[in-house]
């Protein structure tokens, strides 16, 4: 939230405060738009009349669908009744679910799980145990986790990907046959 959005927040509250909701429900409306947070979607909708919830409810779905962060875009979703976009949101962004945030990404899990989501529950899971399993690496080899070439997976630099054949030893065995075939005049 920027220094203008600060500014707006109390505006907006006191403009509530004094019974002029409709001239707060533009400044609610500007800062969902910046955070598409659920509890912003709550105080935008909180004043607004019954019959401009449905647009605006279709204007925050569009805003998720946009969103850069899937997991913040799932919730929003899930909140307000697309199971099926927020999971497809997941799906399509797994590389972008960062794992370290335990704290937002295991409700998250639980809250899809309840809806039969269980593939968006399984992108999530497998952010977390890729981030346990990456700081348990770097403490133990004491490097941090390097995005592999090739197959788009997370692994460790001294251990490679299990599912294909860029790994640190394999690229280097290729470079030592190389060499052995350029000192020994085959090409």
């Amino acid at each position: 939230m920027g220094h203008g959005d600060k500014c707006k927040q109390p505006e907006s509250d006191a403009l509530v405060r004094i019974g002029r909701y409709s001239e707060s429900a533009p400044t609610r409306q500007s800062l969902f738009g910046r955070s598409i947070s659920v509890f912003d979607l709550h105080r935008w909708l909180e004043h607004l009349p019954e019959a401009s919830r449905p647009e605006a409810l279709q204007r925050a779905r569009q805003l998720a669908l946009g969103y850069d962060v899937p997991t913040t875009a799932a919730k929003l979703l899930l909140e307000i009744g697309d199971d099926e976009a927020a999971e497809a949101k997941l799906l399509a962004e797994t590389a972008r679910i960062h794992g370290d945030y335990y704290g937002v990404l295991a409700p998250l899990a639980q809250v899809l799980q309840a809806h039969q989501r269980l593939r968006g529950e399984t992108a999530i899971y497998r952010a977390l145990l890729t981030a346990i399993v990456n700081r348990a690496y770097a403490r133990a080899y004491g490097h941090k986790p390097a995005t592999g070439r090739g197959c788009g997976r997370s692994r460790l630099l001294t251990l490679g990907c299990f599912r294909c054949s860029h790994t640190k030893s394999s690229r280097r065995r290729s470079r030592r046959g190389a060499r052995a075939r350029s000192h020994s005049g085959h090409t």
